[in-house]
C-alpha cells in the first residue's frame, strides 16, 4: 500500500484523484476547511505550513511513497495581477517539494498546463522552444525546468481536464449548468485544445507511476476541438439545446489576459508506454455522464 500525500487536495485534480486512483492511502494537506474525509478510502487530512523543515517531517513521519502536487494558482488572471503570489505557488512550493522527494527517494508528480504557444502543433514534450504569453503560463514552464533541474526522476503531467468537480466546478460543469438553466453561453471557435475526462486522466498517471516513467508526459485525447465544439458535443451527449451555445471569437473578450489559441498536445509518447488505446472525446463526455446522473456511485459523491 502506498502512502500518497497530496497537496491542491480540494482542487478539481486533486478531489478526483482521491477518488478515483487505484491507490489506497491518502494522507492529505489541508489548506482549506472545506476538505472532508472520504469514507470510501483512508485518508489522513492534515493542516500545516508548508516549508521545508515541516514538509521534511512529515515526509519521515508518515513514510511518504508518492508526492502528487495538484497546487497552485491557475487562474490566469490572477497570476497577472498577483505576480509574486503566482511565483510563489507555481514555481516556489513545487521546487520545495520536488527537492525534498529528491533527497528522499520519494516519487514526486506534478501537474503542469497546456498554456504553451509552439511554432508546429500538436506541441511535444521534445520542443524546447516553448513561448509564454502570460504570467501563469511562464511560471508554469519556469516550475517545469526548475524541477526536473532539482529532481531528476520527477514525473511532469502536461494536461487539459473536464469533468465532475467536489469544490470547484469545473469548465465543463459551467457549460451543462448554463444549459440546464437555459441560459446562452459564449464558447471560444478559434481556441483548441485536447482534453481529457478526469478519471481517466487519473488512470493514466496511476500507470505511469506504477512504470517509474520519469520527465514530461503529455497526458489529453487524441482529438484537438475548439472549445464551442467541445460544448457541441457536451450539448449532444447531454441532449440539450445547441441553441443556447454560441460561438465566439477569442478577440471579442478584449479584457482577458492573452492566451494561447491553440493548447493542443501530442499524446504519442503517452500511447507508447500505457499500451492501450484513448477512448474518443464523445466517449469520454458519455462516461462523464454517469458521474452525473449515476448517485449510487459513492465514490464521486462522497469526498
Amino acid at each position: 500500500m502506498k502512502n500518497t500525500l497530496i497537496f491542491g487536495a480540494s482542487g478539481l485534480l486533486g478531489s478526483n484523484y482521491i477518488n478515483f486512483s487505484k491507490f489506497k492511502k491518502f494522507i492529505v494537506h489541508k489548506n482549506k476547511n472545506k476538505i472532508k474525509k472520504n469514507l470510501d478510502k483512508k485518508i489522513e487530512v492534515l493542516k500545516f505550513k508548508i516549508s521545508k523543515k515541516n514538509v521534511s517531517k512529515i515526509l519521515s513521519q508518515k513514510k511518504i511513497d508518492i508526492i502528487i502536487n495538484c497546487s497552485g494558482l491557475t487562474n490566469v488572471e490572477k497570476c497577472e495581477k498577483f505576480v509574486d503570489k503566482s511565483f510563489y505557488l507555481n514555481v516556489e512550493i513545487p521546487n520545495l517539494l520536488a527537492n525534498l522527494a529528491f533527497k528522499k527517494g520519494i516519487k514526486f508528480v506534478h501537474i503542469s498546463t497546456d498554456h504553451f504557444v509552439s511554432r508546429r502543433y500538436p506541441i511535444k514534450e521534445t520542443d524546447k522552444k516553448l513561448k509564454c504569453l502570460n504570467i501563469y503560463s511562464k511560471h508554469k514552464l519556469l516550475s517545469e525546468k526548475k524541477i526536473l533541474k532539482t529532481n531528476c526522476n520527477a514525473l511532469i503531467i502536461r494536461t487539459n481536464f473536464f469533468g465532475k468537480g467536489t469544490y470547484k466546478k469545473s469548465f465543463s460543469e459551467t457549460i451543462l449548468n448554463n444549459l440546464k438553466k437555459k441560459t446562452k453561453i459564449q464558447l471560444f471557435k478559434n481556441v483548441f485544445l485536447k482534453t481529457i475526462n478526469l478519471p481517466l486522466l487519473i488512470k493514466y498517471i496511476d500507470l505511469l507511476i506504477r512504470k517509474k516513467k520519469k520527465g514530461i508526459f503529455n497526458v489529453c485525447s487524441n482529438e484537438s476541438v475548439s472549445k464551442f465544439q467541445f460544448g457541441d458535443i457536451i450539448c449532444k451527449v447531454f441532449n440539450y439545446n445547441e441553441n443556447f451555445i454560441k460561438p465566439i471569437s477569442i478577440e471579442n473578450k478584449k479584457n482577458l489576459v492573452k492566451r494561447p489559441h491553440n493548447m493542443s498536445l501530442d499524446n504519442t509518447k503517452l500511447k507508447k508506454y500505457i499500451k492501450m488505446a484513448i477512448p474518443s472525446l464523445k466517449k469520454q463526455i458519455r462516461t462523464m455522464r454517469k458521474d452525473f446522473t449515476n448517485e449510487k456511485k459513492k465514490k464521486n459523491t462522497l469526498w
